[in-house]
């Protein structure tokens, strides 16, 4: 796995958070060398059978009950880490930490299938895709699987989901994604993660409940100045809580023309509908409301 393309991403983004690139004296880019190589946490006979029959369960309310007892047997060993492929993507899972991964593991036909259904219909060689809030990588990844000669940023600042993050897009061979270690914000600096160890998807910038790690931050128009990214395709965030935020200041900051596309946003109970009607301010239109909790919208006369 050649490491140089992750060691320049990480230059990029302490320089453009205004951060040294190597804080503490230790090496931003030094994430792969002691990963066992893919394969070496193949699931055993019994829980690999386990894990094939709920993938085969309908989107069903039954099914879904019978995923959380068929699971439980498979997912026997405590902090296991399991190596799958889903979607004709290979993927080292850790299902003790992160509710995506383990979703992923036991169900892949059940997570966000509306999100994965609109990246394979709008999905071209030459796609440009941006992820905030990117987890273990797999709205990035299958976007990357289609964008051979496109672009895949995929913005992760929690350290441990980065380097999860960083395998998969190795294991893969995806050169055209580049994974970017920091939060993407209002401002440009450093800011304060508040780290769920039950469920790293739910990591937050605004909710101060857990572990603090402080991790450098930039607004989104910087973050496309800096990867020459004009217009994205399709802007995906999951951030927690933060979207009306970063939102604002781009439509603030940004030329129309710089106006991605495509929105898929998350929506939180406590901010309610603040970013979508955000964005229906600045011309985007309400395409559906998914099961997944997120919108998905469109910019008008582009």
């Amino acid at each position: 796995m050649d490491k140089s393309a992750l060691c320049d991403v990480e230059q990029i983004t302490a320089m453009l958070a205004g951060l040294p690139a190597k804080p503490n004296g230790e090496p931003l880019c030094d994430i792969l060398s002691d990963s066992p190589p893919f394969g070496e946490f193949a699931p055993p006979a019994t829980s690999r059978w386990i894990f094939q029959q709920l993938a085969r369960l309908p989107d069903r309310r039954w099914a879904r009950r019978m995923n959380v007892l068929l699971r439980r047997c498979a997912l026997n060993r405590r902090r296991q880490v399991y190596d799958v492929t889903a979607y004709g993507i290979q993927l080292r899972l850790h299902p003790f930490d992160n509710v995506t991964e383990k979703q992923l593991l036991c169900g892949p036909q059940l997570f966000d299938p509306e999100e994965r259904q609109l990246i394979q219909d709008r999905a071209t060689p030459d796609l440009v895709f941006v992820d905030i809030g990117a987890n273990a990588g797999i709205y990035s990844l299958l976007a990357a699987s289609t964008a051979r000669t496109g672009k895949v940023i995929a913005v992760e600042p929690d350290p441990v989901m980065h380097e999860r993050l960083v395998f998969n897009k190795a294991v893969n061979h995806f050169d055209q994604l580049l994974p970017v270690r920091c939060a993407v914000s209002d401002r440009r600096g450093e800011t304060t993660m508040f780290i769920n160890h039950r469920n790293r998807g739910q990591n937050s910038l605004v909710n101060a409940t857990g572990t603090q790690v402080t991790v450098a931050c930039i607004p989104l128009l910087s973050l496309f100045d800096q990867f020459s990214v004009g217009s994205p395709d399709i802007l995906k965030m999951d951030i927690e809580g933060l979207e009306h935020d970063v939102l604002k200041h781009f439509f603030q900051t940004a030329s129309r023309d710089r106006y991605p596309r495509t929105l898929i946003i998350e929506q939180h109970e406590v901010l309610d509908d603040d970013a979508l009607q955000l964005a229906l301010q600045y011309g985007y239109r309400l395409l559906k409301r998914t099961s997944a909790q997120n919108v998905v919208l469109d910019l008008t006369g582009k």
